[in-house]
């Protein structure tokens, strides 16, 4: 995939920036832009990461690149999420672990990226 959440940094506002340039490149209108982060803001954190993902998956589509692209589960890496050909599981900043909160297996360097719970 071209544009990606997993493995950025989990600041909103880091994500917020990500998504709104990914966005840009893409060829997305300045109010479906604004469209997008307004309702991005509009409740908590694991809203903000679902409405950015959604925008994120129409920016790949955008983009001739999408997850339909990987159609075959095994091409997917069980660790990262992410497809074997951009997994990031060797990068020293990803650490394996649970979130104690939302259970996912993607707790950073103490953050989870999913639902925002700190070490």
């Amino acid at each position: 995939m071209k544009y990606n959440l997993v493995g950025q940094d989990g600041n909103a506002f880091f994500l917020m920036g990500y998504t709104s340039n990914a966005m840009k490149q893409e060829g997305f209108s300045k109010a479906e832009i604004d469209a997008v982060m307004k309702r991005a803001q509009s409740s908590d954190y694991p809203n903000l990461l679902c409405v950015l993902d959604e925008a994120i998956q129409n920016c790949n589509e955008r983009a001739g690149d999408s997850a339909d692209d990987y159609e075959d589960e095994d091409d997917w890496c069980n660790e990262c999420d992410n497809p074997y050909s951009e997994c990031i599981c060797d990068d020293e900043d990803f650490m394996e672990g649970d979130c104690p909160d939302c259970g996912k297996e993607d707790l950073q360097d103490g953050v989870c990226y999913y639902c925002g719970y700190e070490e």
